[in-house]
């Protein structure tokens, strides 16, 4: 299905490029959402999107007057863009770029943890331990380790906090180090 799709847009793409200019093709979306990637709702296979240079989406909820429209492509960059109705115009009420984007998928819990160790030079313990004496009651342990794995170079990083982690026979360990400055006491930071 994927080749057969691909192949229909591609003589469309090819016909536009042979005569430079832009074909809009307009195709519906699938009933069923996907909250990972808003551009696997296009009905029918990924070869439709795939073959398209530039892919756009307009989603509104009925009776809404607001709506998201969602651009991706080869030569554009991904982004949102939030749109009001307003006297048969679409109005732009918001623009954001792939940056902030991605800093929306960046969990609240990494900028408490970097609140809490913002007076600790050093600070040891298990996930457990750690949302323990951040009084943290709401994220679960085992998503603190997957949320340092994924965010830790752009959250701990630039606020100047190395993170370690060490697994022992009955727990895992982190190791935060809050860098002074200092590269002397640098080689002391083993777990």
């Amino acid at each position: 299905m994927y080749a057969s799709d691909y192949d229909d847009i591609s003589v469309v793409k090819s016909i536009a490029d042979r005569r430079r200019i832009a074909v809009v093709l307009v195709h519906h979306l699938r009933k069923i959402k996907d909250a990972s990637d808003p551009f696997n709702e296009v009905s029918g296979s990924t070869g439709i999107t795939g073959a398209a240079d530039t892919n756009i989406i307009l989603k509104r909820k009925r009776d809404e007057d607001t709506a998201t429209l969602l651009v991706s492509g080869r030569d554009v960059e991904y982004q949102q863009f939030t749109l009001r109705f307003e006297s048969n115009v679409w109005q732009l009420v918001e623009h954001k770029d792939s940056a902030a984007l991605h800093r929306e998928e960046i969990p609240p819990f990494l900028f408490r943890l970097v609140e809490f160790l913002k007076d600790k030079p050093v600070w040891t313990g298990t996930a457990t331990n750690l949302l323990s004496e951040m009084n943290d009651m709401e994220t679960p342990p085992n998503l603190v380790t997957k949320m340092l794995g994924r965010f830790a170079g752009e959250v701990l990083t630039p606020a100047g906090i190395e993170y370690k982690t060490k697994r022992t026979g009955q727990s895992r360990l982190m190791q935060f180090r809050t860098c002074d400055g200092n590269d002397t006491d640098d080689g002391k930071s083993a777990i």
